[in-house]
């Protein structure tokens, strides 16, 4: 049953139609606006983390400057200060990667892989022209606009971690394990190409219907790493200043392949798509 009263004594509000998932600093719901009628998800971001939901505001609004549609973000419509507690308004976006995965109960083909991988790299880009790294670039993160009347559509969501360059310069503390880049590993100085190597994770998650890493710890992580140097001859990839860079990946003979090879069985050991991004 919908609740209203999500802003009780705001200018505006929101009737609640369900949570749609709670994450360290805060929770997401699905909600109406009551003065556009629209539905859109609403970010409450726990009142103690009240840091973390103003630096997200701070950051969304950088954002601004590039056309969300155009470059695949999801779009900011606009956030409330309440009693202490930051409340962001978001579009209303449809499903994330994993959940695409589990509803094909299948790896996904190349192509599909070519068409998210392409508005990733897009958005990617845009972000580099502003000198933003999204620092937390994995499956939940890239949802689907609508599935069912776009389909494959997506738009890269939530940064409350996204950091300008210089101020990733020190933070050592970003992406979660199994997309952590090597230089985050390592303590090496970091740049956007941080991002490049979690979605070349992401791609290969897609193709592989599982974590290409599925680390305990750190050091786990880094054996992990040293396995890929040795196997697929990868050091040249670890190597954050010769990783590809998104305006160059777009243009990667994968991405601008018209027609695939058959799709029927997927196999690792001669997978186009590894070598891309890692």
């Amino acid at each position: 049953t919908a609740n209203q009263g999500v802003l009780p004594n705001a200018s505006f509000g929101y009737v609640l139609v369900k949570t749609l998932g709670e994450g360290d600093f805060g929770t997401v719901h699905k909600c109406v606006a009551l003065d556009t009628k629209e539905l859109v998800a609403l970010k409450i971001v726990k009142k103690e983390y009240a840091q973390y939901g103003k630096r997200e505001v701070d950051m969304l609004k950088r954002l601004r400057k590039l056309d969300p549609h155009k470059n695949n973000l999801i779009m900011f419509n606009r956030h409330l200060l309440y009693s202490e507690t930051f409340m962001l308004e978001f579009e209303m976006l449809d499903m994330n990667i994993d959940d695409l995965i589990d509803s094909c109960d299948r790896p996904l083909h190349l192509s599909e892989i070519q068409v998210i991988t392409q508005q990733m790299l897009v958005a990617l880009n845009a972000l580099r022209s502003i000198r933003i790294v999204h620092a937390d670039i994995k499956p939940d993160n890239i949802m689907l606009v609508n599935h069912k009347l776009q389909p494959l559509k997506v738009k890269l969501i939530d940064f409350d971690l996204a950091r300008t360059v210089d101020e990733l310069k020190l933070d050592k503390t970003i992406q979660i394990l199994s997309y952590r880049a090597p230089e985050v590993l390592l303590g090496l100085c970091l740049n956007e190409a941080v991002d490049t190597w979690a979605l070349g994770c992401v791609m290969a998650d897609m193709y592989l219907c599982t974590d290409l890493y599925t680390p305990l710890c750190e050091f786990d992580r880094v054996k992990d790493m040293v396995k890929g140097v040795l196997t697929w001859n990868t050091s040249k990839f670890t190597n954050p200043e010769k990783r590809i860079i998104p305006s160059k990946a777009l243009l990667h003979p994968f991405i601008t392949m018209k027609d695939f090879p058959s799709e029927s069985k997927s196999n690792p050991d001669s997978s186009p798509t590894l070598s891309i991004l890692l």
